[in-house]
């Protein structure tokens, strides 16, 4: 899963002291957000919000790249050259991506990154308040490490099942995620949009 080291706590605001709510919508930086978690980082007192785009980050479907390896694949090269230039980056905790594979080998190790994928487990635990989209997403969890392997990555269909997919087909979407300092929307940069 995900680590985010500087914003561990998890917190469940009321809506008095913190109007974004997991599940909320809000726009920041021309995209829209859907926010899975809110977390509190006690080193700088700030809270972040845990987002992911409500629409992925390119209109076409992309490859992962040559093999399942998160950090060197050709879809965090082009949200870090891409999509990251298009945001805040002073707005933006580092996510610390644990690209640990469905067995449980650590193989791959972490990365950390400004803007990333959800992992398995993180799709796990936020799911309830994931958008849906209109094709198969990619997650950064690799299927398997193990050599001969390293081609699957793990991805979310349209029903919300987990499966897995060749790296090198480019057939899925990529909705990016980010930690997003709550100053942003302290600072009028987040429009919080009302269903």
């Amino acid at each position: 899963m995900a680590v985010y080291p500087a914003c561990r706590q998890t917190l469940n605001h009321n809506t008095e002291t913190n109007p974004v709510q997991r599940g909320m919508h809000f726009r920041w930086c021309d995209r829209e957000w859907v926010t899975l978690d809110l977390l509190y980082d006690d080193a700088t007192n700030c809270l972040h919000y845990l987002a992911i785009m409500k629409e992925p980050a390119w209109n076409n479907t992309v490859r992962f790249g040559e093999d399942n390896r998160w950090e060197t694949s050709e879809i965090r090269r082009r949200l870090r050259e891409e999509v990251l230039p298009t945001l805040d980056v002073t707005r933006l905790a580092e996510v610390f991506v644990d690209m640990v594979d469905e067995s449980g080998d650590e193989t791959y190790g972490t990365c950390k990154d400004f803007i990333t994928l959800l992992t398995a487990d993180a799709y796990r635990a936020y799911r309830r308040w994931m958008p849906t989209y209109e094709r198969w997403i990619w997650l950064a969890t690799p299927f398997s490490a193990f050599p001969g392997y390293a081609y699957n990555v793990r991805i979310v269909d349209t029903s919300g099942a987990l499966g897995s997919y060749l790296a090198h087909n480019a057939n899925g979407l990529v909705p990016g995620l980010c930690a997003i300092s709550s100053f942003a929307l302290a600072n009028g940069e987040i429009e919080i949009i009302n269903d």
